[in-house]
């Protein structure tokens, strides 16, 4: 009896995870979901008396001015109607120019301008400059400029790399300092600075500069550099 009646603790383990698994030791679960209904109940309720007595102090009033001037009382109706309409349109542009906003940020992700190639992100830079969205422009300048360097350099594709990543992947070459202008130009934008045409001549400029370096054919990679200046003279 004394042997059988011993439990291991590998036994009492399971007698424990038996006993809790069944459906009556859930009541704290359910507790706790109550609880929240009850918190979001009592926090909404002023709320919906609040609302309700404007309703009927609404109601009220149009049939106050209803029996005393049922002109008036249409035309008050029409005016509101006005109202709600201009709110709901006012609504509706700001949530559209806010999605184009979204749009606009994340316009070109790396890899799809990497399928695009340069020369197409150079049309599509043109044509937002056209529309005076200077900050997309510059954006497509920087993803063209970069990814003329890296053909250049036969370098593989990072299209997880920020501007920033990017910049000291070359700083120690002459393209640093167009790419550091166009990175500075950005940054400046995302720091809530406007982008103005003369910002975007900058930047075009530094574009300009960039695509000079990307076709040079007598690139040094700074493995090469350093040896070179090693080299003893003549």
């Amino acid at each position: 009896m004394a042997a059988s009646g011993t439990m291991t603790p590998e036994t009492a383990r399971q007698l424990a995870e038996t006993v809790l698994s069944r459906e009556h030791f859930e009541l704290g679960k359910e507790a706790g979901k109550s609880a929240i209904a009850t918190w979001l109940a009592d926090l909404l309720e002023p709320v919906s008396r609040f609302i309700a007595k404007i309703f009927r102090w609404l109601i009220e009033f149009g049939t106050h001015v209803h029996e005393a001037s049922p002109f008036l009382y249409w035309l008050l109706v029409g005016g509101l109607t006005l109202l709600l309409i201009a709110l709901i349109a006012h609504i509706a542009l700001t949530f559209r120019q806010a999605l184009r906003e979204r749009q606009r940020i994340g316009a070109l992700s790396w890899a799809e301008a990497a399928e695009e190639g340069p020369d197409l992100l150079e049309k599509r830079a043109r044509a937002a400059a056209d529309t005076g969205d200077y900050f997309l422009s510059l954006s497509l300048l920087f993803k063209a400029g970069v990814l003329r360097l890296e053909m250049r350099d036969d370098r593989p594709f990072q299209p997880a790399y920020t501007n920033r990543e990017y910049l000291r992947r070359y700083e120690k070459e002459p393209a640093h300092a167009p790419l550091a202008k166009l990175v500075g130009l950005l940054e400046k934008w995302y720091a809530g600075e406007p982008i103005g045409k003369s910002e975007h001549s900058e930047g075009a400029a530094a574009y300009t500069s960039l695509r000079k370096l990307a076709k040079s054919s007598t690139h040094i990679q700074p493995a090469q550099a350093h040896q070179a200046q090693t080299l003893p003279a003549g």
